[in-house]
């Protein structure tokens, strides 16, 4: 129930109006709604009309608040009005590289890098000395110097695609760094990773009715991804169907590619050594593939290792090109040796390599877009005074030409007191309407409360000449 309501003692154009009995009887209604003034309880009474128009005009209000966030939101399409009233997840959930697995995944998104690495420099080199009478940092050693090394310095080792230039990827990588590279971190060295040629040799039986030629491409198709696997770029949607939150999935750099899982990023740390039992399982994997009679692995430093082949460090390994691989393994039918052909098995890789690359393509569906509603006029309102019977003379049509001098005033003193409630219901839908400009990340109006002039009511340019000022919010209630 409202308590209190206060008027400005402004008289009324109009003759006969007497704005003061008006305020007094409007608060002295407002005060006693509900109770013994102006009801004895029938349909006939104006307390009871009142009642009843004020509560239908709030029901519709309830109605509209019901809607759907994203239609409360809803620009309207008449104004141009931005649908940007909020960040979409990877404007704001995005961050910059804080972890070096962070700077990992932001330098595997530049293409042409098949992996990275980062290792934190712990010994400064040239060797450089804080001198403590001095309080300067110098290459000269003494004995009032102590040796210095700094903290956030990394080199950088790159496992770079084979169809790329040296020095233009160490370029894309250095940029790319300087980019995103935080306070007091640098890179003093960008390395592209030298390849260690692995060389696998092999005796392998097949069963009948399979093409030697398919199953040699399928095999080096394997071995190829485990030595020198590819870090796959999963789409939004997958990471979504595995049950990730949103929050987990754009923690992180903003990637072009994709997404990148932090589990799988863990898995591929750089090979020390190479297992021959890792190569067997995928061999013996693929259908057609009877027995492994025999396999080693090969290396820069170890040959014909039947177990484990230690690799050489800061070196990335390579399975030996198509022709060598060919050279090296050895199918039996029946104990008959078959022969293999290099061109139908190079198509074949293609074409593997090709369904590979289709089920790795992420560019698409990168951000959750923000719901699109349907706009509701929220702020259209139509006054109360177009509901009430026509015998109050406060509709469209008024009264009749034969209504005396007094009646016409009561009815405009009507509708002045009905205007009180009018204005504050007219509000109401005109904040809910302008609510998603308090949610706008680029809105230009200073106004937290709004209005709208109540300019449909019939007769309104006779009750007002100038609408009051004092309605709309202010600067200092702005602030």
């Amino acid at each position: 129930m409202i308590e209190h309501l206060t008027i400005s003692n402004k008289p009324l154009e109009h003759p006969g109006m007497d704005f003061a009995l008006l305020r007094r009887e409007g608060i002295k209604h407002i005060e006693r709604l509900g109770g013994q003034v102006w009801t004895d309880y029938n349909t006939h009474d104006p307390g009871i009309t009142i009642l009843e128009q004020l509560c239908y005009a709030i029901t519709d209000l309830s109605y509209r608040l019901d809607f759907e966030m994203k239609d409360l939101l809803a620009p309207n399409p008449d104004l141009g009005e931005s649908n940007q009233q909020f960040f979409t997840a990877r404007e704001i959930l995005t961050t910059n590289p804080v972890t070096i697995n962070d700077y990992r995944k932001l330098l595997i998104d530049i293409d042409g890098v098949k992996n990275a690495f980062l290792e934190p420099i712990t010994d400064s080199y040239p060797e450089f000395y804080y001198n403590s009478n001095r309080h300067i940092l110098t290459f000269a050693s003494s004995e009032a110097t102590q040796e210095v090394n700094l903290n956030g310095l990394y080199r950088v080792f790159i496992d770079k695609e084979q169809a790329y230039s040296d020095a233009e990827l160490i370029e894309q990588v250095r940029s790319k760094l300087n980019q995103y590279r935080n306070l007091c971190e640098d890179f003093a060295k960008i390395e592209i990773l030298p390849v260690e040629q692995v060389a696998v040799k092999a005796e392998i039986e097949i069963e009948s009715g399979f093409d030697v030629n398919d199953l040699m491409a399928k095999i080096y198709f394997g071995l190829d991804a485990l030595i020198a696997p590819d870090i796959q770029f999963f789409s939004l949607k997958e990471l979504l169907a595995q049950g990730k939150p949103s929050e987990t999935i754009f923690d992180g750099v903003p990637l072009e590619h994709g997404f990148i899982d932090d589990e799988q990023l863990e898995n591929f740390a750089q090979k020390d050594e190479l297992r021959t039992s890792d190569l067997i399982k995928i061999i013996l994997d693929i259908a057609g593939i009877k027995a492994i009679k025999n396999i080693t692995l090969s290396g820069n430093r170890s040959l014909n290792e039947a177990w484990v082949l230690p690799l050489e460090v800061n070196h990335t390994p390579r399975l030996k090109d198509l022709i060598a691989a060919v050279q090296d393994i050895t199918f039996y039918k029946n104990q008959i040796v078959c022969n293999l052909n290099p061109k139908k098995i190079s198509e074949k890789l293609e074409v593997l390599r090709q369904l590979h690359q289709i089920n790795t393509t992420t560019h698409a569906n990168q951000d959750i877009a923000i719901p699109t509603g349907e706009y509701r006029e929220l702020s259209d309102y139509i006054s109360i005074q177009h509901d009430f019977p026509s015998n109050y003379g406060i509709g469209e049509l008024g009264l009749p030409a034969s209504a005396t001098g007094k009646r016409k005033a009561q009815a405009k003193q009507l509708q002045a007191y009905l205007m009180f409630f009018d204005q504050l219901l007219a509000n109401y839908f005109a904040q809910l309407d302008r609510a998603k400009d308090l949610f706008s990340i680029d809105n230009q109006n200073d106004n937290t409360y709004f209005n709208q002039e109540l300019t449909s009511i019939p007769g309104f340019s006779e009750i007002f000449t100038q609408y009051p000022e004092d309605l709309l919010e202010n600067k200092a209630q702005q602030q």
